[in-house]
């Protein structure tokens, strides 16, 4: 996991994973911690918050998460995980406890907010609004089954309110 000085692209600090295994999930930063996933092939995974100036110092640890690959995101209480293994999970950041814990099909994905309400939840079958508070799906929309079908859908989800005439 890597922190830059944006403007000069200089190096600011880097940190090794915990595991054997790689940072899997796209970092997300929320009063002044860096939130970002360890996942080793057979250990155990966490998510942990390090601090944005050292990177050294663990500041929360979430030991339940199974969020594999793509983006996490978070809002001023909750931080909330696409999964391989669940549509949605979620776990207050004061606390580091589980909301809620949604049990799915197994899919890669990446989680942005969509709203004050929800999160979009882009998988490699379907594209889905779920409730913060609940992990109820508030739409579902089935997309790119068969051959076309992205098996691997990493990029983060991009969300933009527009307004269309005519």
């Amino acid at each position: 996991l890597y922190c830059l000085n944006a403007t000069s692209g200089t190096l600011i600090w880097k940190k090794k994973a915990y595991t054997s295994g790689a940072v899997k999930a796209c970092p997300t930063v929320l009063y002044n911690t860096v939130f970002a996933t360890w996942h080793g092939m057979f250990e155990v995974t966490n998510t942990v918050g390090l601090d944005t100036k050292t990177g050294q110092t663990e500041k929360w640890r979430y030991r339940r998460v199974r969020s594999n690959e793509g983006a996490i995101c978070a809002d001023s209480v909750h931080l909330y995980f696409p999964s391989s293994d669940n549509v949605i999970e979620t776990a207050d950041i004061a606390t580091e406890q589980t909301i809620f814990y949604k049990t799915g099909d197994h899919n890669k994905g990446s989680m942005v907010e969509l709203d004050k309400d929800r999160v979009l939840y882009a998988k490699e079958t379907a594209i889905g609004a779920y409730y913060k508070n609940s992990g109820v799906a508030s739409w579902i929309v089935n997309v790119n089954n068969g051959a076309d079908q992205d098996l691997s859908p990493l990029s983060s989800p991009a969300v933009a309110t527009v307004t269309l005439n005519g």
